[in-house]
Parts: structure tokens; C-alpha cells; sequence
């Protein structure tokens, strides 16, 4: 039986590159914008994204995903890049009844961390700062500042591997 692989954010053109290459090996795959994503994203804006839109997101890609009659809904695996990759872990421990296991390239736990140490005080988040070449919203930053990964990372309990 082969993999089947829903493919989140990150990356940018590599990830849609990628998918051919799996497919030619019979894995079944699925790349995907999350709504307000990031320089290289082709869907619409959405300034109120956060951390748990784009999991809400995720999920509902890997429910319908699953429902497809080409695909092994017991053999299902996530993969992302950077956020994209925080974000699958988080949906992967979520939704451990449907992901068998998932791939983490270059994850990036550090949000928390990041946004605590240059706002130390919740209520000084800005409604938008730049990250990266593009603004993100207060929304987004809020969700980091009161998500710490690393407390939820070890409830996944299926493997994962990391590059």
C-alpha cells in the first residue's frame, strides 16, 4: 500500500514541485494554499489568519482528503515546510484517528518564543507587523504568543521524521 500524502504550506514552489515526483510513485497527494499564507501563497488574503485558521484549514483538507475513494484512509501522512510543518504536527496530534504518521521539513516551533521576546506584554501586539517580506496580523501573532508548541509536541503518538 502506498502513502498517501496531503503536502501544507512551505517551501513555496519546491513543495508544488515535489508532488509530481510522488505521484510517480503511486503516492496519492495533495498541495494546498492556507488562506492568508505566506510570499509565495496564490490564495486570497485574509488579514484575521492565525495559527488556528490555518490548522482549521489543514484538518479540513485531511478529512476530505481521506474521504476520497482512490485513498487509504489508513495510510494517510502529512507533510510540511517551516510554519507549514508546525502546523501539520499540531493537526497530525489533533487528528491522530486518520494520520498515520507525518514529515516536518525545517519546522518552525519558534513562533512563541519569537513573538514573546519582541512583545513581552499580550496587549502590545500590533495589529500588523512585518515578518519576512509581508505583514501579518495581530490575529496571527496572538495565536503564537499563547500556543507554546513544545508543550504539545510530544502528544503525537505516530512517527515523525524531520529534515
Amino acid at each position: 500500500m502506498q502513502p498517501n500524502v496531503g503536502r501544507t504550506v512551505g517551501g513555496g514552489p519546491w513543495a508544488t514541485r515535489s508532488a509530481p515526483t510522488a505521484a510517480e510513485r503511486g503516492m496519492v497527494t495533495y498541495v494546498f494554499d492556507f488562506c492568508g499564507g505566506g510570499n509565495y501563497s496564490q490564495s486570497d488574503w485574509q488579514d484575521n489568519m492565525s495559527f488556528f485558521t490555518e490548522q482549521h484549514d489543514l484538518e479540513s483538507a485531511a478529512w476530505e482528503l481521506s474521504r476520497e475513494p482512490f485513498v487509504d484512509e489508513r495510510n494517510l501522512f502529512l507533510c510540511g515546510a517551516s510554519l507549514g510543518a508546525t502546523v501539520t504536527l499540531t493537526v497530525a496530534r489533533a487528528n491522530a484517528q486518520i494520520v498515520k504518521g507525518c514529515a516536518l521539513l525545517y519546522p518552525a516551533f519558534n513562533p512563541h518564543d519569537a513573538v514573546r521576546a519582541a512583545c513581552p506584554n499580550r496587549d502590545d501586539i500590533p495589529d500588523s507587523f512585518p515578518v519576512m517580506g509581508m505583514n501579518v496580523s495581530g490575529d496571527f501573532l496572538r495565536s503564537c504568543y499563547d500556543y507554546d508548541f513544545y508543550e504539545h509536541i510530544p502528544a503525537f503518538p505516530r512517527d515523525v521524521a524531520t529534515a
